[in-house]
């Protein structure tokens, strides 16, 4: 055999030997830039369904045994905390009746099982909330979300809470939450008691039990301070026109309108 033929013989068998690793090499490129597609895709996913506008009020209840609802204005850098007595009874959204707001949560998972978990107990302790006060809630979260909002450096614990939780707030929203809320001193964090402000007040229900009730009237006075500057600042008004055939709904809505900083003129129905 010649010297030229022995040459492209080995070049040959180098081939045949190497293919494999050269396909193993393509194989691993491709799954890289597949997987880096994928998370670059539910990254923008989730930046397009953020809850948070900038520059606008944010407000979140935590699914705490007492509900606790967490407000935060940018225009002032204050938080305020309003912490919900478990026993409050309230009017559950979804027509489910009368429950106490510490139920809310789990009354949501126990019917909405075909749904995403906690999903359906977030949005029902939300809009519940939101009905039984006229305040307007943005986010949900469970009770581990409680850490977004405490004072302190950023730390691993602390960016570690931006994950794991059930809510309806991504990844950016809280870690946002973590940026603007954990530089807020104890002087700019606020709490409004909702018992001795006059927002509740104690009843007792039909089953001897003493549980609190709404005082709606009140609520909409205390609130007031809760609105959103960036709303108020557009001067916006509103006239609400009720077109279902449930009675009331239009005042709920005027009432959570009138709290974020829109001038209702007027309630209707047609």
């Amino acid at each position: 055999m010649s010297p030229a033929h022995k040459k492209l013989r080995f070049r040959k068998e180098k081939r045949e030997r190497f293919a494999p690793v050269r396909f193993l090499r393509v194989v691993i490129v491709l799954g890289l830039v597949f997987a880096l597609g994928f998370a670059a895709l539910r990254l923008f996913e989730e930046w397009q369904r953020r809850v948070w506008i900038s520059g606008s009020r944010l407000t979140v209840v935590v699914a705490r045994p007492d509900p606790t609802i967490y407000s935060y204005s940018p225009a002032t850098s204050t938080l305020t905390i309003i912490e919900i007595p478990k026993t409050t009874q309230v009017e559950a959204s979804g027509g489910y009746g009368k429950w106490l707001a510490g139920s809310l949560w789990q009354l949501g998972g126990d019917e909405g099982k075909r749904l995403p978990a906690g999903r359906q107990g977030g949005d029902l302790l939300s809009t519940s909330l939101e009905k039984a006060f006229g305040l307007p809630v943005d986010g949900w979260i469970d009770e581990r979300g409680e850490v977004l909002f405490e004072q302190r450096i950023l730390s691993i614990p602390s960016v570690l809470g931006i994950v794991g939780q059930r809510t309806n707030l991504t990844v950016f929203d809280r870690l946002n939450i973590i940026l603007a809320t954990s530089g807020v001193g104890i002087a700019d964090r606020r709490s409004i008691d909702l018992v001795t402000t006059g927002i509740v007040k104690k009843t007792q229900l039909s089953d001897g039990l003493e549980a609190y009730v709404p005082v709606p009237d009140k609520a909409k006075t205390v609130f007031e301070v809760l609105r959103d500057e960036a709303v108020f600042a557009e001067g916006k008004t509103l006239l609400v026109v009720n077109t279902t055939s449930k009675q009331g709904i239009g005042g709920d809505v005027a009432r959570v309108a009138g709290a974020l900083g829109v001038k209702v003129v007027g309630t209707q129905t047609a």
